[in-house]
């Protein structure tokens, strides 16, 4: 039987390989790549607050830090005392409405929202500079500088003059909502539920009591 010899199907057996190569990397080239997916991002919009069923204000009487002044010697003295008001923090926390239908890829503590500060009912709603987070965590921040106060104090002989403060903080429960927005789709989904936080603070009031040395 004739065998072709080893010379001759090398060249055939490379031919052959070569074709089929180029045939499949055409075909491959044809081919689109998956376009790339874009990570998702979402806008809170539209917020408004308001008074519904329950809600309200409540005050509560915060104690501040007090001072003593001391007169030990034996004829009345004028002195002067600058206070301030540190350490004061405000509040927010949120809750949904548990029949809400959002997507479930959006994270709702990472949207940053503006809470109340000034609410009398009368004149246009105001906000707190700083946002909060969307979250049903309790919160809190530095409220911020408040009044300070430059007392001119009359001490007695073998005196001593106790000061102490007070201030009236305002807290309120309310009705929330907005919407959630999609910005890459612009698909828009109702959001609701309440918030409760520290509104302000107010009523700065000082008391001044004398007693001997």
């Amino acid at each position: 039987m004739y065998q072709p010899c080893l010379r001759q199907l090398i060249p055939r057996l490379t031919g052959g390989l070569l074709l089929s190569l180029l045939l499949n990397s055409c075909a491959n080239s044809g081919q689109s790549e998956p376009a790339p997916t874009l990570p998702v991002a979402y806008d809170l919009t539209e917020v408004r607050y308001f008074l519904a069923g329950a809600a309200g204000l409540d005050t509560v009487t915060v104690s501040l830090p007090g001072l003593q002044v001391q007169n030990p010697s034996t004829t009345l003295t004028t002195q002067q005392v600058e206070l301030g008001v540190t350490d004061l923090v405000k509040t927010s926390q949120f809750a949904l409405a548990p029949s809400l239908q959002l997507p479930p890829d959006v994270e709702l503590s990472s949207l940053r929202v503006q809470v109340p500060q000034e609410w009398d009912g009368k004149q246009p709603l105001s906000y707190f500079q700083a946002p909060f987070a969307l979250s049903a965590t309790p919160q809190q921040q530095p409220y911020g500088p408040y009044a300070q106060q430059l007392l001119t104090l009359q001490v007695p002989a073998k005196s001593k003059l106790d000061i102490s403060r007070h201030l009236v903080a305002y807290h309120l429960s309310c009705s929330f909502q907005g919407l959630l927005v999609n910005k890459t789709t612009g698909q828009r989904y109702p959001v609701r539920g309440t918030w409760k936080g520290l509104l302000r603070y107010d009523q700065l009031s000082t008391t001044t009591t004398q007693s001997p040395l």
